[in-house]
C-alpha cells in the first residue's frame, strides 16, 4: 500500500507538471518551438537563427515551409478553424491578419526601446492606427474580428523590409556583350539601349517580369517613372484627374514600356509568366535582365544563383525628368507572430525576440538575402549584410520618397487612395499588357485612359 501511495503521489506530481492552465506543456528536455513559413528562400536564414537560438537556450525550433502562397494561406485557415496553429507564424506584414484573435498582442512586449532598433517605416505597417479603427467601424463589410481591435495593437513584429523598382542584370551576359556591368545607365533610354546591345551580342532575350499580373508594370516601374518624370505634384495632378494621360509628360511613361516592346526586348511569352516564372528564367540565363524588388534576390539565391553574378540597378529615370535618381521608402514585407495557446509561449517569444535583434537579424539576412526590419547600419552591424544587398539599401531613404510625397498631397484624392480602385487605372493596367502584346500603342492606351477618366468624372 505504501508503495502504491508513493507511486500515486509521484504520478500526480508529474501530471501537475505536464498540465498547466489547461494547456499541455512539455519537459525541458523535449522543448520544441514549431514555426510555419511559406518563404522557401528564407529557410537558410531561419535555420541559421534557429541553430544559434538552440545553442544559447537548448530549445529547438522546427520550421515547416508550405509553398506556394495560396497553399500556405489555406493551411493557416484550416489550422485557425481547428485551433492548431503553430507556436510561431511567419506572415505578410499587415495590421489585421486573419489570425489576429489567436495571436499574442505584442503591444506591451514590443517596447519603445526595442522599436528604436528598427527602420521607423516598418512599424506603422504592423500597428493598428486610430484611422483604421474609424474606417472599420464605418464599413459595413468589415470582418467582425477587426472591430475588436484597438489603436496600438500589434499582432506581429516586423521581420524584413523592401521595395520595388529594381532591375537585376546578369553580369556575365552584360560583359559578354562588351559592356561594363558596373556602369549604371544614366536614364531609362540608356538602359533600353543597354538591353538591346546585350540581346544583339549574346542572342539572349532582354527583360523579363511577371507579365501575367496586369498591375505589375505599374506597381514596379511606371509609378516610379511618373513620380520622377513629373515630380510628386505632377503625379498628384494626374491622380486628381486634373491632367490627361495623353499629355506629353504623362504619355512618355507608357512610351517607356513601348520602347521595350517595339524593339523586341521583352521575353517571349511574357504575359503568361508569373513572378516566379520570370525569376526562374533569369536564373537559367534565358534573359539578361529581371524586373523585381529587394525580395527578388533571396529567390535568385534560393534557385542557386551566385550573387556575384548579379548586378543591381535602381529604376533608371526617364531622360529629362524632374528627378534623375530614384529614392525609395522601404516597406514592411513580412512579420513574426506568436500564438496565445502555445504551450511554449515564452520560448516562442524568446525566439522571435532573438530573430528580431541585431545579432539574429544579421544571421537571418545573411542566409535569406532579404533586408531585415532591424536597421543593422544603425546597430553597427551593417557590414554583416551580404554585399549583394547593399546597393538596394543604398536606395532607401528615411524622408518621404516621391510616391509618399504625392500621397501627402491628397487634396481631391480619396482618403483611402488606391490606384487600382480607380477605373482609369484599370484601363492603364490592361493597356500595358496590350502594349506588350503589340495589340495597341502607348497613344491608344492613353486615349482609352482619358476616356475612362472623363466618364468617372461625370459620375461625380
Amino acid at each position: 500500500m505504501k508503495k502504491f501511495i508513493t507511486t500515486l503521489v509521484v504520478g500526480m506530481v508529474i501530471v501537475s507538471i505536464v498540465v498547466v492552465a489547461g494547456f499541455q506543456t512539455v519537459s525541458a528536455a523535449d522543448k520544441k518551438v514549431s514555426m510555419w513559413t511559406w518563404k522557401l528562400a528564407y529557410m537558410p536564414g531561419f535555420e541559421a537563427v534557429a541553430k544559434a537560438y538552440e545553442k544559447q537556450t537548448g530549445v529547438k525550433v522546427e520550421i515547416s515551409p508550405f509553398y506556394p502562397d495560396q497553399t500556405y494561406k489555406q493551411k493557416v485557415a484550416a489550422a485557425m478553424a481547428a485551433n492548431t496553429l503553430p507556436d510561431v507564424l511567419h506572415w505578410w506584414g499587415v495590421r489585421d491578419p486573419e489570425f489576429v484573435e489567436q495571436a499574442i498582442n505584442m503591444k506591451d512586449i514590443f517596447t519603445a526601446d526595442w522599436q528604436k532598433q528598427f527602420y521607423p517605416v516598418s512599424l506603422p505597417a504592423v500597428t493598428v492606427a486610430q484611422t483604421d479603427i474609424d474606417n472599420w467601424a464605418s464599413d459595413k463589410e468589415t470582418a467582425p474580428y477587426k472591430k475588436n481591435l484597438k489603436a496600438g495593437d500589434i499582432a506581429g513584429i516586423p521581420l524584413d523590409v523592401g521595395g520595388f523598382y529594381i532591375f537585376y542584370g546578369n553580369k556575365k551576359l552584360i560583359a559578354k556583350a562588351g559592356l561594363d556591368p558596373a556602369k549604371k545607365p544614366a536614364d531609362f533610354e540608356e538602359f533600353v539601349a543597354m538591353i538591346k546591345t546585350v540581346k544583339e551580342k549574346t542572342g539572349v532575350a532582354g527583360l523579363t517580369y511577371g507579365g501575367k499580373f496586369a498591375d505589375l508594370w505599374r506597381n514596379w516601374a511606371a509609378v516610379g517613372h511618373f513620380a520622377m518624370a513629373n515630380g510628386p505634384e505632377g503625379f498628384a495632378k494626374l491622380l486628381k484627374r486634373e491632367s490627361k494621360m495623353s499629355d506629353p509628360e504623362n504619355l512618355r511613361v507608357l512610351q517607356a514600356l513601348e520602347m521595350l516592346a517595339k524593339n523586341g526586348l521583352l521575353q517571349p511569352g511574357l504575359l503568361n509568366l508569373t513572378i516566379d516564372d520570370a525569376d526562374a528564367a533569369f536564373f537559367a540565363g534565358k534573359t539578361a535582365f529581371d524586373l523585381g524588388g529587394s525580395f527578388t534576390m533571396s529567390t535568385l539565391i534560393a534557385l542557386g544563383m551566385n550573387p556575384d553574378d548579379v548586378v543591381i540597378y535602381a529604376l533608371p529615370p526617364l531622360r529629362g525628368g524632374k528627378y534623375m535618381a530614384w529614392k525609395n521608402n522601404p516597406f514592411t514585407l513580412t512579420m513574426m507572430s506568436v500564438m496565445k495557446n502555445s504551450p511554449v509561449k515564452d520560448d516562442a517569444l524568446g525566439f522571435v525576440k532573438f530573430l528580431c535583434s541585431p545579432d539574429g537579424a544579421a544571421l537571418f539576412a545573411s542566409g535569406a538575402y532579404t533586408i531585415p526590419a532591424v536597421d543593422l547600419g544603425a546597430a553597427g552591424k551593417g557590414e554583416q549584410l551580404p554585399a549583394a544587398l547593399k546597393p538596394i539599401i543604398a536606395s532607401f531613404v528615411s524622408e518621404p520618397d516621391y510616391f509618399n510625397q504625392m500621397k501627402a498631397m491628397q487634396g481631391g484624392i480619396d482618403k483611402d487612395f488606391a490606384i487600382g480602385a480607380y477605373q482609369e487605372w484599370r484601363v492603364f493596367d490592361s493597356g500595358t499588357q496590350k502594349i506588350v502584346a503589340g495589340a495597341a500603342t502607348a497613344a491608344d492606351i492613353a486615349a482609352d485612359f482619358d476616356k475612362a477618366m472623363e466618364a468617372e468624372k461625370a459620375k461625380k
